[in-house]
């Protein structure tokens, strides 16, 4: 027996590094005077970043059973792309420190480091392992330790729940109990529109909906060194699925030191989670609906999603 609820945890494992560069072209990112902010959207209407970045009030179990689903999909001719990660493992060894960041508004923050870790994870074993809702059939694999990415020739991600189960190893000296756990499928973009103000930012508008919360990712890339990801200048917001934000012009500030052009992504998250009967097990499953895209800071972007 095992008590079911859904919660908002957020798995912010960001191996990520930012620079700022002296382009001189920094302060020439002017928004257009005639665009005026909607009056319902803005970073006030929608605080939650606090809730999903606070430090717990109590640990949560160290050994996890995780599942992530993504559906990636590009903008006006852009393609998609599915992959689904188990992950079985005990973390009581294992420490990460938050990423380097500093605030910018109640729901974003600039990120300026990498985060820190140490310790290894210990890998778990278990068996005929179960993923349902990704397809037409069923997913069995029937022993499976630690994790792995694998991509999907068709999964989607539609109305069907998303099924996250698996039986303990009797053999294995480390292993995950006996669970089942069921989560809801987000629903997908349609389309989104990125539109500079004249005074409050980059306002960014989505169809509404009801997952447990959306994730914003703004990355400009230095000139010189597109390819170092250390000099990337980085903005992440986290925010309810409640169709519009606004990213504060700090933000966009410190992105305009590399370039004007970012890389934009959008992240619907539809988390579950489930802590077993013993107290001891924490299973998850987090399934995202991801959109990429190029923008500009300047002009900003209107387009439909790629199926």
């Amino acid at each position: 027996m095992v008590a079911v609820h859904r919660v908002r945890i957020v798995f912010l494992w960001l191996m990520v590094g930012s620079g700022c560069s002296s382009s001189e072209d920094a302060g020439d990112v002017q928004p257009d005077a005639s665009v005026a902010a909607s009056a319902e959207c803005g970073p006030e209407m929608d605080p939650i970043f606090a809730e999903l970045t606070a430090e717990p009030t109590e640990s949560p179990p160290n050994t996890r059973a995780a599942l992530t689903v993504t559906k990636t999909s590009g903008t006006v001719s852009g393609t998609s792309a599915s992959s689904y990660r188990p992950f079985f493992f005990d973390v009581t060894n294992f420490e990460s420190t938050p990423v380097p960041s500093e605030q910018s508004g109640p729901s974003c923050r600039r990120i300026t480091g990498n985060a820190v870790s140490s310790g290894d994870p210990i890998p778990l074993t278990v068996l005929n392992l179960r993923i349902e809702g990704l397809g037409d059939d069923a997913i069995v694999i029937d022993e499976f330790t630690g994790t792995r990415t694998v991509a999907l020739d068709e999964g989607t991600l539609g109305d069907a729940p998303i099924v996250f189960a698996a039986e303990r190893s009797e053999i294995s000296e480390r292993s995950f109990p006996n669970f089942r756990l069921e989560g809801k499928s987000p629903a997908r973009f349609e389309s989104f529109t990125a539109r500079r103000l004249s005074e409050d930012g980059l306002e960014i508008s989505w169809e509404r909906g009801d997952a447990s919360y959306v994730r914003l990712l703004l990355i400009t890339k230095d000139l010189d060194e597109p390819d170092n990801a250390s000099l990337w200048n980085r903005v992440e917001c986290l925010v309810r699925d409640d169709g519009c934000h606004r990213v504060p012009e700090s933000a966009l500030i410190f992105l305009a030191l590399n370039q004007p052009e970012a890389s934009f992504e959008i992240e619907r998250h539809e988390v579950t989670s489930m802590v077993l009967e013993s107290g001891d097990e924490l299973a998850s499953i987090d399934a995202i609906q991801k959109v990429s895209a190029e923008i500009d800071l300047l002009a900003g972007f209107s387009g439909d999603v790629s199926p």
